[in-house]
């Protein structure tokens, strides 16, 4: 799954916030990822596949979701009435740097009873219904997700 990775600023009056968010490139729908810092060539690891989802949401388009959500979750987190001239500055990172974070995807059953499960491969949790409806879109070939 690709990600598009933005370093945000938060300043709320005198308050400030910097934080390196993670959105999915695919659709945005799924939650945000917070990084503690930014990634290094050697935490990395390139693998070739055929089996990835390639990044279908603009730039625009993902700069809009992340600010949204990072206000939201300022106003949740804060309190509607102690925020006061909230600003959300959105920076991406090098388009490069976009890595794919990795699911392991399991099939029970057969025919039209199959279930799908999915599993973040680096946190080993399983997921929830967000990323297997994903998935499951992109494994019938459904081209706009």
């Amino acid at each position: 799954m690709p990600f598009r990775i933005y370093r945000i600023d938060i300043t709320d009056r005198a308050r400030r916030q910097n934080d390196l968010i993670g959105l999915d490139a695919v659709s945005g729908a799924l939650d945000l990822y917070r990084f503690e810092r930014p990634l290094q060539d050697d935490e990395l690891v390139r693998v070739q596949t055929p089996n990835h989802l390639a990044p279908l949401l603009p730039d625009n388009a993902a700069r809009e979701i992340v600010t949204t959500r990072v206000e939201r979750l300022t106003f949740q987190r804060t309190g509607f009435f102690a925020v006061s001239q909230l600003h959300v500055a959105v920076e991406p990172i090098a388009e490069s740097q976009m890595p794919y974070w990795p699911y392991w995807v399991g099939f029970f059953g057969s025919g039209e009873a199959a279930r799908v499960v999915a599993m973040d491969a680096v946190r080993r949790t399983i997921e929830g219904d967000k990323v297997v409806r994903l998935l499951r879109r992109w494994l019938n070939g459904v081209s706009e997700l």
